[in-house]
């Protein structure tokens, strides 16, 4: 894959995010908060550029994870889900017309 270019600072932010066990908080199975308890902090994340990314809460990674994390098989979990949910990559989405 290749590699996305990011703020060198981005990957310190990751770490003290994960230190601080405030990664990947749009997702219930991982952080055990509802939508209605995430959504206050959805919402303070999107006044940051940057925090978004920093605490692996930014689209389209959420919603791919999300599908993954619900319909993937194991072996797409392994392959795909780890390293998005360590932020370790990004994922796209793409929709053509009918």
């Amino acid at each position: 894959p290749t590699k996305c270019p990011e703020p060198p600072v981005l990957n310190e932010l990751r770490a003290q995010a994960k230190a601080r066990g405030v990664m990947n908080l749009f997702l219930p199975e991982v952080c055990k908060l509802s939508v209605l308890e995430y959504s206050p902090i959805g919402e303070l994340l999107g006044m940051n550029e940057v925090a978004n990314y920093a605490m692996n809460c930014a689209a389209p990674d959420t919603g791919n994870m999300e599908v993954l994390e619900r319909y993937g098989t194991e072996a797409q979990k392994k392959q795909w889900l780890e390293p998005l949910l360590n932020g370790e990559i990004r994922s796209a989405f793409a929709m053509t017309e009918p």
